[in-house]
């Protein structure tokens, strides 16, 4: 399974959350090799389950956005998942309903 994808690069907020017990780790691969990562295991399998959506920081009463689609990083992924063939379950977390970005149908 692949590792994931960095959801902060803030030290603060990281130093915070590690305070106790190390929790979260950057990992210093680049998006597109996560982003490989994850197509070559998305390959091996029968179906395929991709995790989107905001931050938690990027939805509550004092964060306005001015782009409500989910980040580009994310839509590159689940390009390259899709491309892969494979059923694609989106499981999408987010704090307000996202923008549809590119529309396409279920079938």
């Amino acid at each position: 399974m692949p590792k994931g994808a960095n959801v902060t690069s803030d030290k603060g907020i990281i130093d915070f959350l590690n305070q106790y017990e190390e929790a979260v780790k950057v990992d210093p691969r680049s998006p597109q090799e996560m982003i490989d990562e994850a197509v070559q295991t998305a390959k091996q399998s029968d179906v395929v389950v991709a995790v989107v959506g905001e931050a938690q920081g990027m939805a509550h009463e004092a964060s306005s956005r001015t782009d409500i689609t989910i980040p580009q990083s994310q839509r590159d992924l689940i390009a390259a998942l899709k491309a892969t063939g494979k059923p694609l379950v989106l499981v999408l977390m987010n704090g307000r309903p996202p923008g549809a970005g590119e529309r396409r149908s279920a079938g």
